[in-house]
């Protein structure tokens, strides 16, 4: 239930623009988190995001699945999107753009007056993701390739792509970032918080 002051935030001008905002972004990567949709709207209690969110599942736009939130009709989200999602969160809020990217990019973001390729990386697919990005041109000094592992043990194979700033680990609902030789949780101060 919205609270008085919640309503009095929200309404009437700021709801049509957060159901939109919604929209957009459920139309660009099709399925996300509830966890990391709730994070894009600081402005808003979990109470309030989740009544927008079951106002627009009546009007049939979007399904509540579980902890996911999938924008209808259903359709497919690209491998990994979420674990290149949460990339994306670690720099709230100093992204200013972000997009879905084409293979073997996942997804796209401008922070820090910087460009960040996030790529997910199957296991089993390291040789055909190097051959991808071995075929793109190199990318300028101000763009960052972030690769999303699945695993620790793909450290190894990884360590021969191109280019690569950093290598980010999934673990426990948190990303962990890599460097040749260091390693970035985190409680760490380089962390991107």
């Amino acid at each position: 239930m919205i609270t008085q002051k919640e309503a009095f935030m929200l309404y009437p001008n700021q709801t049509g623009s957060v159901h939109k905002e919604i929209i957009r972004l459920l139309s660009l990567y099709h399925r996300l988190k509830f966890r990391q949709m709730l994070l894009l709207f600081p402005q808003l209690s979990e109470t309030a995001f989740h009544s927008i969110l079951k106002q627009l599942q009546k009007q049939g736009r979007i399904s509540l699945q579980e902890s996911s939130v999938v924008h209808l009709p259903e359709t497919e989200c690209a491998d990994g999107m979420e674990a290149a999602f949460d990339v994306l969160l670690d720099f709230l809020p100093e992204v200013t753009y972000h997009a879905p990217g084409e293979f073997p990019v996942t997804l796209t973001f401008f922070a820090r007056e910087e460009c960040y390729e996030v790529i997910w990386l199957p296991e089993g697919k390291e040789l055909l993701v190097s051959h991808a990005l071995s075929l793109q041109l190199r990318p300028p000094d101000n763009y960052q390739r972030l690769i999303v592992l699945s695993s620790e043990t793909q450290l190894e194979l990884a360590g021969r792509l191109p280019d690569v700033t950093a290598y980010c680990l999934p673990r426990n609902g948190k990303i962990h970032y890599y460097k040749k030789g260091l390693t970035y949780g985190p409680n760490h101060p380089e962390y991107p918080a």
